[in-house]
């Protein structure tokens, strides 16, 4: 059935009486009518049934007692049909809603089933990450077995590195010229014997194996501000200790007019180490301190009568300075 015209004027005119008609008209929505996602259309051809049947009634007049009384024949006709519209508005909506519903369960369902699909690849994932870590920490501990190994195998090196210097000796100050080449021996051979004069002991029990400067990579043109280090190989290590002790209980050596200064030949690794405690050995020299370095550089002090034993300069100093 067609609108009827200037529906929308005859409503806004009834005033009150509109009001009232609506909301003692409108059935509230049955429980079948709810968001049922599930109807079929066998409910949907029943809800069709259930409207001809209402429009049926509404045109025999059988609802005419909702309706205020007083009413005339055309204004129960016209609110009969604006009755209609608006439960023909109702389902629509009702039925739009419906259908976005389906259309969200669908969606739902979708995801549902990827969600489902990601689990296999995430147990995978996780496999591998366990797999990953425990190679990793496999790795780890390997690297730091490794790097202990590699520790202890340095601490050799340089062990056996100084165990072959052990013979040796360096003297400071000996000055260009006195002995190139193949005279470095006879050289030593005459500091030796200038070294011990004044004991009466004999040097040529002395066996030197070799004796040569250290290079620097300077060319000869080049001029040096200070001589170059002699390093002297003795045969015996016996005949090496002999001498370094002649030169600590000499002190100051000069030797044609040159002070000459004897130290053990040991690699760079522990002359660093060893330079550390400069500052302290002359700070026992200082206050009459008896003091003696152990290889590779832990310096010994009697300090109060006690022999103590360091390892750090900076403990070492401390000790050294809280002495009265």
């Amino acid at each position: 059935m067609p609108r009827p015209k200037g529906s929308r004027k005859n409503r806004n005119s009834q005033g009150p009486k509109m009001d009232l008609f609506l909301t003692a008209t409108t059935p509230p929505p049955a429980a079948n009518e709810s968001l049922d996602v599930t109807k079929s259309s066998s409910d949907a051809n029943n809800d069709e049934a259930t409207q001809s049947a209402a429009d049926t009634r509404l045109s025999h007049g059988t609802d005419s007692e909702d309706f205020p009384s007083g009413l005339s024949d055309e204004s129960v006709s016209f609110l009969r049909e604006v009755r209609r519209m608006i439960q023909e508005d109702v389902q629509e909506e009702i039925r739009k809603v419906g259908a976005d519903v389906l259309t969200i369960k669908d969606g739902m369902n979708n995801l549902t089933m990827k969600v489902d699909s990601l689990g296999p690849r995430v147990t995978e994932a996780e496999a591998r990450i366990s797999r990953i870590e425990d190679d990793n920490k496999l790795q780890t501990d390997q690297m730091h077995s490794m790097v202990n190994t590699l520790s202890q195998l340095q601490s050799r090196l340089e062990y056996y590195e100084n165990y072959s210097r052990r013979n040796n000796l360096r003297l400071r100050g000996v000055p260009e010229g006195q002995g190139d080449g193949q005279n470095e021996t006879d050289c030593i051979q005459n500091i030796l014997k200038c070294l011990f004069k004044d004991t009466g002991e004999s040097v040529e029990n002395i066996s030197i194996e070799r004796a040569h400067r250290v290079p620097t990579g300077a060319t000869r043109d080049q001029r040096r501000t200070f001589p170059r280090y002699i390093v002297v190989r003795f045969l015996r290590f016996t005949d090496r200790e002999k001498v370094r002790l002649r030169a600590m209980r000499t002190g100051n050596f000069l030797w044609n007019g040159a002070q000459v200064d004897f130290f053990p030949d040991f690699t760079k690794e522990v002359q660093e180490k060893r330079r550390r405690f400069a500052e302290v050995k002359r700070a026992c020299a200082a206050k009459g301190l008896r003091y003696s370095m152990q290889f590779p550089a832990i310096l010994w002090i009697n300090i109060g009568g006690q022999r103590q034993r360091f390892e750090d300069p900076t403990a070492a100093q401390k000790a050294i300075d809280s002495q009265q």
